[in-house]
């Protein structure tokens, strides 16, 4: 989801694009991109593929956003969630420093499940909290951030660390809140399924961010990011879920049950 925006917004910028993914057949927005960028299919946890390619590549920046990143997953599959999270990021490191170019930057992208649940008064969360993590897919990431920062304390390696909070936007898959409202009332208005949808606790708040503000906040990490740091990726406004289906509920061409 967001690898792919990405990776379209430094096409449009005139960079010369690679990157690995470890499926791609089914997906219509990388087979879209496919003749701009060089995409190799690659599972993170296939050291030697991987290192081959960085040899074979030879960046000037990597963006690292390989992960099995949904929290109800790392609950059934713990044992994939940390080997992928933590693991892949150290193969990853391995196969920079086979490269022996120090100096490039290096984006490790968190995230905000790090902080867990900590604060219900409105106070916004900083860079210097403490992690509270409170589910498998929490714990992987802090493993995964803690890999880049050991590279950077060991090797002196140019490590950028960024948690994002909840992004959403174009081509993201259906299994998140947002993407999954709009494709039920899609489903709604073509007469698919019944006009209703079930939901959730509407009242959730969550700092909710569009991937295209992501991707520039992540952009200028790169460039003015200090060397072995961390930095939030949010807009410090929350917002309720039930906000956003009353959005797309005005939007939508037919009525529905909530």
């Amino acid at each position: 989801f967001v690898g792919i925006n990405m990776a379209q917004s430094y096409i449009n910028k005139g960079y010369q694009v690679s990157g690995t993914s470890w499926s791609f057949e089914d997906n219509e927005e990388i087979i879209k991109i496919k003749n701009n960028a060089h995409i190799k299919k690659i599972n993170i946890l296939d050291k030697n593929s991987l290192s081959n390619f960085f040899i074979q590549e030879n960046p000037d920046v990597v963006i690292h956003l390989a992960a099995q990143s949904e929290i109800p997953n790392s609950w059934t599959d713990i044992h994939g969630t940390v080997q992928i999270n933590i693991l892949g990021t150290y193969n990853l490191f391995s196969s920079i420093l086979d490269l022996k170019k120090e100096n490039i930057p290096i984006l490790i992208v968190g995230a905000a499940a790090e902080y867990g649940h900590i604060k219900s008064d409105g106070t916004l969360i900083s860079e210097q909290d403490l992690f509270h993590p409170d589910n498998p897919y929490a714990v992987s990431k802090i493993g995964e951030e803690m890999v880049a920062y050991q590279y950077f304390l060991s090797h002196g390696l140019n490590t950028l660390r960024a948690r994002p909070f909840t992004h959403t936007g174009p081509g993201q898959n259906s299994r998140f809140v947002c993407s999954e409202f709009a494709l039920t009332i899609a489903k709604i208005e073509k007469g698919l399924i019944k006009p209703e949808i079930n939901v959730g606790n509407l009242k959730i708040i969550r700092d909710f961010l569009d991937v295209r503000d992501v991707i520039n906040a992540y952009e200028l990490i790169l460039e003015k990011g200090v060397k072995g740091e961390v930095y939030n990726v949010c807009s410090g406004k929350g917002i309720a879920i039930g906000k956003i289906l009353d959005i797309l509920k005005k939007h939508s061409k037919k009525d529905f049950l909530i």
